[in-house]
């Protein structure tokens, strides 16, 4: 069996007159993951199941300098990326008794080692004498950084009740603490960027 779907996706734009576009304009994640899983039943009762991720995955950041102009005029710049990563899955089915199913899913961190580039390195002129060639010049550069997605516990239960009425619960966990701030680092140099 093969799976396609898109596990993480986010996007958001601030209005360009809002002051806060310094904390963040515009963001934007996106994903596609493959995964082909295996089954094998163990038992008339207990069935497993074995799957691999790969994932693609994208990301873009920006956020706006401020200026002494009116907000929509300020000028942005960011860091835009993507990489692959893989992981796996797996996953368990209980049957203890007729018209009652347990499962148990597991899906594993993965680890996306992100290539793509600094833009918009002229917003900061100012830092280089004035100078928006060679503020770009020193700053668009190649960037690349790790992004630790988080692994999650899935808990389900299906239970029959009669010939019209089945009743499904499912509790999930993710382990959304080991995201964090991902670091960023020039590529070349490796000197690091702030990225939040």
């Amino acid at each position: 069996v093969f799976h396609f779907f898109a596990p993480y996706g986010q996007a958001t734009k601030a209005d360009p007159l809002f002051v806060g576009r310094v904390y963040g304009s515009t963001t934007r994640v996106a994903s596609a993951e493959v995964e082909p899983i295996i089954g094998y039943r163990l038992t008339d009762r207990l069935s497993l199941g074995l799957g691999l991720r790969y994932l693609d995955f994208s990301a873009r950041y920006s956020s706006a300098v401020p200026a002494a102009v009116s907000p929509d005029q300020w000028r942005v710049l960011g860091i835009d990326g993507g990489g692959q990563a893989f992981g796996f899955t797996l996953g368990t089915l209980y049957q203890p008794w007729q018209g009652t199913e347990i499962g148990f899913g597991y899906r594993s961190e993965a680890s996306v080692k992100l290539d793509g580039t600094f833009f918009g390195g002229g917003a900061l002129a100012g830092n280089f004498g004035g100078s928006a060639a060679l503020a770009s010049a020193t700053l668009d550069q190649p960037v690349k950084m790790t992004l630790q997605l988080p692994r999650s516990y899935t808990l389900g239960l299906k239970q029959q009740i009669n010939a019209d009425w089945t009743a499904l619960a499912a509790f999930e966990y993710v382990q959304w603490s080991s995201l964090k701030s991902p670091q960023v680092s020039y590529a070349d140099s490796g000197s690091s960027l702030a990225a939040s």
